[in-house]
């Protein structure tokens, strides 16, 4: 069982975690439903992450999402086209326009910090130094993204709540994480 940190009175053991690992070019996976509080929680994370790692980059995964469907892929871009890959990048998403996007490269080597649905999968938890699971209740998560997102995401929540279940069932995230974060 992974050990369970509660936000915001945990923050700081978190922060003391990521910042603990001892690696070149340490990866931290954060994933949790849509609506759980990842970007929120990498953008709190980031300016205490660049003092121990300068040079970290956050990648969100919403970059590059190929459309509502598209978490599967993406999971499965993440580890063979950036933590795996000699030339890592990505291909972004126009979600007004429902087409792909521009090809991003990104620096081999570098530090990341890899927020969004899908980031923890049995593949990528291998290639990671830490990896946190958000846990929030769905009517939370729905209640919160349809908040932020608001007419966007609202017709299409069924179906990418049914996507990421189906990602879950195949790469059970809240197990694979090594820390599981709850809010209070």
């Amino acid at each position: 069982m992974p050990p369970e940190l509660v936000l915001p009175t945990d923050f700081e053991t978190l922060v003391t975690m990521m910042c603990s690992v001892d690696s070149p070019r340490p990866v931290f996976l954060l994933d949790g439903g849509s609506g759980a509080g990842k970007s929120r929680l990498s953008g709190l994370l980031m300016p205490r992450l660049k003092e121990r790692f300068p040079g970290i980059e956050l990648l969100a995964l919403d970059s590059f999402y190929q459309g509502w469907d598209g978490v599967f892929e993406a999971a499965r871009h993440l580890v063979d086209g950036i933590l795996t890959s000699p030339n890592p990048g990505y291909r972004t998403w126009d979600w007004y326009e429902s087409k792909p996007g521009e090809w991003v490269s990104l620096r081999p080597g570098v530090p990341l910090l890899v927020e969004g649905c899908g980031a923890i999968t049995r593949r990528s938890v291998e290639l990671a130094d830490l990896s946190i699971w958000l846990e929030r209740p769905e009517e939370d998560r729905k209640r919160l993204a349809l908040t932020r997102d608001g007419d966007t995401f609202a017709p299409w929540w069924d179906r990418w709540a049914e996507n990421e279940r189906k990602l879950r069932e195949q790469n059970p995230p809240s197990q694979l994480a090594e820390v599981k974060v709850t809010f209070a």
